[in-house]
């Protein structure tokens, strides 16, 4: 019977990832919902059938989640009660009942926990995520979203953690954490192009070029709009498309490539027609305005801006209409219209108070919300009861005339097969069970003790690198207050030395092995971060593919950074171009590190080893120090440049 049961799961699974099509989904469960009396399979129909009406009929989402929900506390089935209280809060929040999503999301995180469900606990944690940035709650926001991250990572959920992923990235652009927006996207992009998920590949490579935009790299912000919009058109992702031309027409105008922006305009343009996209209309003409300001055809200007503020309008964008107004104000004091350019300016100025106003009042009522919302979540619980208590007792009546005699047919054939097994397997079954049962509780704990401890060093290894890039930021804020150039540069060597720690740390957290680190990526960042304002100087990266415990990766990345520090300021003539060269291999059991320039100017360390007061003087002892706590040797040449060589025992 069990047997024939899950064939028919199989079967039906096939069947509906077969469908493309939301009719024929639909179609599909609602077979499914009609044809099987099992009452979990039924459960799972119902789920899916609200998910797939959540957009598109949300009175009909919510009565197909209610009757999941009471039958999956009648049938005491927790998966099938946890994903309608998933699909619960996904329905409130888009009704825009906020205190009830949060309530079903705090549920459904509860019983995830008992249940132990992790999957689903993930998904509800991005969830809760997204509340809190609607509600502008960004620090509860981050922390819903990394735990979700955590959790899909430690699961192998690759699909969860770059739409996680993405979710953090664009919650660091609008906190202005730009760097962590940059890392976060990649992430997700890489992820994404792994599983080949077109749609969230196209949304990181969006928040990347995004991120690369905000840090004033036109060059790669164009580059990386241009990956999205390709992918954006090969998925016929029409809005993404969309977006992205805009977002590249954005940049083009900047570099005053005009016909470009306008030809890139032109097509977003014919395509938001094409789709009813009144939005992509309205921006589209909008930057095809300003481009025709800027030509100075100053009539096409004045239509294309009248006719993106009259969509607007239509549309009740608040925010279009007042970057319209100030637009049409632009044009008519180029036109040379004093009168019509101070009336749209006064509209525009009138638009933003009022928008200020709305903010305003939006926070106090987000306010007043916080203190009644116990008293309505004890409202929609008691409604929600009523209305699933009602469903199940509609559901009782119909199956009332068949259930006994079905129940009587299946009890005699269970008891029959039952004492059939009895008699051949007892004592078999029970030695079985009992070694099962010790074998199961050991597993568990051994996974359970392992999950944790792998859990808490990638939490520890984050938080370590997050701290150590705050001190860095700190370091950074003294310096540019400091008059002193001595200070300064005492102070920017301990943030090279901090930077140098924090890698580790960020490798450690990437890597997939406890406590190894990849060399190769380590060193290579640590000269690339050092070389990243010296554009007159190039490196040469020599470095094996392989993995170092962390405290001696550390030490190595401290000596390494030392040195390369020392060729940085003291190789090179003011703009003088010049190499720097590093070679890190391992060797039999030796370990050889070699950081060479060729400089014309003198190396400090040869200079100034001897005067203690000398900040080289602290490098060159801090390098001879970690390399003999290392148990290796150093090797310092001057000849048409300076060499430092270490060879160090790899035991």
């Amino acid at each position: 019977m069990y047997f024939t049961f899950f064939i028919n799961i199989a079967l039906l699974s096939l069947q509906l990832s077969a469908q493309n099509t939301f009719q024929k989904r639909v179609d599909s469960l609602e077979q499914i919902i009609a044809t099987f009396p099992d009452d979990t399979l039924r459960v799972s129909a119902l789920n899916a059938l609200a998910f797939e009406f959540k957009y598109k009929n949300t009175e009909r989402a919510f009565q197909l989640a209610n009757e999941a929900s009471a039958i999956s506390k009648e049938l005491k089935y927790q998966k099938g009660l946890l994903k309608s209280y998933y699909y619960f809060s996904i329905l409130y929040r888009e009704d825009d009942k906020l205190d009830s999503a949060f309530y079903y999301i705090n549920k459904g995180i509860v019983l995830a926990k008992e249940t132990k469900d992790s999957m689903i606990l993930g998904n509800l944690h991005n969830a809760e995520g997204r509340l809190y940035k609607i509600r502008g709650n960004n620090a509860k926001a981050l922390e819903a979203y990394q735990k979700s991250l955590i959790i899909n990572e430690l699961l192998g959920d690759n699909l969860s953690m770059a739409s996680t992923a993405n979710n953090i990235a664009s919650l660091h652009l609008e906190l202005k954490n730009y760097d962590l927006a940059l890392e976060y996207a990649q992430r997700a992009e890489s992820v994404a192009a792994l599983i080949n998920s077109k749609r969230f590949q196209a949304m990181a490579l969006s928040n990347v070029a995004t991120a690369y935009s905000y840090l004033n790299n036109n060059e790669k912000a164009l580059e990386y709009f241009t990956k999205s919009l390709n992918i954006a058109k090969e998925g016929r992702m029409t809005q993404g498309v969309v977006i992205n031309s805009i977002k590249i027409a954005k940049i083009l105008i900047q570099q005053k490539d005009y016909l470009k922006a306008r030809k890139t305009l032109e097509e977003s343009l014919q395509l938001s027609h094409k789709v009813n996209d009144k939005m992509g209309i309205a921006e589209s003409l909008q930057y095809l305005a300003r481009i025709s300001l800027k030509t100075d055809d100053l009539d096409l200007a004045l239509s294309e801006a009248k006719e993106a503020y009259n969509i607007s309008l239509e549309i009740g964008s608040v925010g279009n209409i007042a970057d319209m107004a100030l637009l049409l104000s632009d044009v008519y004091e180029k036109m040379n219209q004093p009168k019509r350019s101070l009336e749209s300016f006064k509209e525009y100025t009138q638009i933003k108070d009022s928008i200020f106003n709305i903010e305003k009042n939006k926070q106090i009522e987000e306010l007043e919300t916080q203190y009644q919302t116990a008293g309505k979540d004890q409202q929609i619980a008691e409604l929600q009861s009523k209305n699933e208590l009602e469903a199940l007792k509609a559901r009782q009546r119909m199956r009332m005339a068949v259930i006994p005699l079905i129940g009587l047919f299946i009890f005699i054939l269970f008891t029959i097969y039952l004492i059939s097994l009895n008699k051949k397997y007892k004592r078999t079954s029970e030695e079985l069970t009992v070694q099962n049962n010790l074998v199961k509780k050991q597993n568990s704990q051994i996974e359970q003790s392992l999950e944790e401890k792998d859990l808490l060093m990638h939490e520890l290894n984050h938080r370590v690198k997050n701290n150590l890039l705050i001190i860095e930021n700190l370091l950074t804020a003294q310096i540019a207050q400091l008059k002193n150039a001595e200070a300064s540069d005492i102070l920017n060597e301990s943030k090279k030395r901090i930077q140098s720690i924090a890698l580790i740390h960020s490798e450690l957290f990437a890597s997939e092995l406890p406590d190894m680190v990849n060399m190769k990526n380590y060193l290579t960042k640590i000269l690339e971060t050092n070389l990243k304002t010296q554009s007159n100087i190039k490196s040469i990266i020599k470095v094996g593919d392989f993995a170092l415990n962390s405290s001696k990766a550390l030490a190595i990345g401290l000596i390494t950074n030392e040195l390369i520090t020392n060729c940085i300021k003291h190789a090179f003539e003011a703009n003088q171009q010049g190499t720097v060269e590093l070679i890190h291999k391992m060797e039999g059991k030796s370990l050889f590190l070699e950081i060479k320039d060729n400089g014309k100017k003198g190396n400090k360390i040869h200079n100034s080893v001897q005067d203690e007061n000398d900040t080289a003087y602290f490098g060159h002892q801090l390098v001879k120090g970690l390399c003999r706590q290392l148990g290796g040797s150093t090797e310092f040449i001057f000849q048409d440049g300076f060499l430092a060589r270490l060879e160090i025992p790899n035991a």
